[in-house]
This record gives structure tokens, sequence and C-alpha cells, in this order.
């Protein structure tokens, strides 16, 4: 199981953060271990439009996934606050290759106008946790042949709540302040995603 681990070099409005030519500049990496006894993984009820939704059963959910060998935590995000300047944001963001939590950590999905995108395919949001800086655009994507509703828990940012139908033309939301947002689908209530 590939792991995932994204660090922000900034936590502030975006434009309050001043990108700057960088010499000799540190590098922070690790992995996120958990401790103790590991968590077994909850399996999802897949109740609604099984010939998408429920191709690949069963549907483990990504709340917490740890490698049992090495204990590594999937889709943790470390954070640093109270950074006014320095490099310009290139990622790393992590993307699963299914929503089903099996696939491994790579670049995530990038529209073609550059943003970051969010997409939803087999009743899954690819990617599950996805780090995007403040100022930062998401290209929201149905890739499934029926309607996804996009719902996002949002305190600092404006929520939304999108209907995308199979063959709909993408949506595009701008977050403006760090936050954690939760994302789910209101049509299938397994469905969630988390925007850092």
């Amino acid at each position: 199981m590939a792991l995932g681990m994204w660090v922000v070099t900034y936590a502030c409005l975006a434009h309050a953060y001043e990108v700057i030519d960088v010499k000799d500049g540190g590098v922070i990496a690790g992995v996120i271990k958990a401790s103790g006894d590991i968590p077994g993984t909850e399996e999802l009820l897949i109740d609604k439009d099984p010939e998408v939704c429920g191709k690949h059963l069963p549907r483990l959910s990504e709340k917490i996934i740890v490698d049992k060998g090495t204990k590594g935590v999937k889709n943790a995000v470390v954070y640093l606050v109270g950074v006014a300047k320095g490099k310009a944001f290139t990622g790393p963001n992590s993307g699963a290759a299914d929503p089903h939590g099996h696939g491994g950590a790579g670049e995530a999905p990038v529209s073609s106008g550059g943003e970051y995108t969010l997409d939803q395919k087999e009743c899954g949001f690819i990617p599950h946790v996805q780090v995007i800086p403040a100022g930062g655009e998401v290209e929201l994507r149905n890739g499934d042949p029926l309607m996804h509703n996009l719902h996002s828990y949002s305190m600092k940012n404006s929520s939304f709540n999108e209907s995308i139908p199979g063959d709909g033309k993408p949506v595009h939301k701008k977050f403006d302040y760090p936050e954690v947002i939760k994302v789910g689908c209101d049509v299938h209530k397994w469905m969630n995603a988390w925007i850092v």
C-alpha cells in the first residue's frame, strides 16, 4: 500500500503569502505512523445504484487507512502555520488510483486549466484527500454515468451544493481561505473527500 503525506508550506490568505526566490531552502520529509493497535477498516454499505457503485465489493472506508506492516497512515496532512513568504506551492498532492482506497499515491489530478480536480468514479471521490493552497481552484467532475451531488461543509470559504449529472460539465470552485473542508455526495451518503 502506498502512503501519502503532504506538506503545506503556508496556511494564510493567498494574497498574504509572498512568493520569493528561495536559495538553500530546507525540506521537511517523513511518514506519519500510527501507534498502538491498528483499527480495522470499515466496510461501507452500498445501498444505491449498485450497477455503478457496487462494481468492486466489498467497498472499504478511507476514513483511516494504516499499513499493517509499517503502521504508515495514508491521507495524512502536515502543514506549517505562520509562514508569510517562501517558495511557490507546487504540491505534492495525492490521489488514489481508484475510489476504494487500494491505489497508490501520486500527483493529484490537475485539469487542463491548471487547477486541482476532484472527480467521482464508481461512486467514490478521487482523490480522497487533497491539499489545495488558499486561493486555489478545484474543478469538480463527475466521471460516473449517473447524478452526483457535491456538498461542501466549510466555515471560512463559501460552501457549495452542486448537482452534476453524469454527462454534465465540470464545476469550478475557488477556496480563498485555508481550512479543512469536508465534501460529500447527498445522493450517495457513503461518499466523502477532504480538501485541506
